[in-house]
């Protein structure tokens, strides 16, 4: 085991920033050492862009904060 959020779970986390406007836009890539396609079905659900695994693979992870980054992007002009 790892540390632990002791007063919520990942998934209740992800929940709370996306339900808030101050931190609804900001994006999410979930760490976890569970990779179930469940677990990964579900973050997405919620509102974050991924679920990485560990060990982390570093060219996976970049990849993820790019598409997670150009995903969400907004125009900054305009007309």
């Amino acid at each position: 085991d790892g540390p632990q959020v002791p007063v919520m779970d990942g998934f209740e986390a992800i929940e709370a920033l996306k339900a808030d406007h101050k931190t609804r836009e900001i994006p999410i890539l979930a760490v976890t050492a569970q990779g179930m396609t469940r677990d990964r079905n579900r973050v997405r659900d919620l509102g974050a862009e991924d679920l990485i695994t560990r060990p982390i693979d570093l060219k996976k992870l970049e990849k993820s904060f790019h598409q997670a980054l150009e995903n969400n992007q907004t125009p900054t002009n305009v007309s």
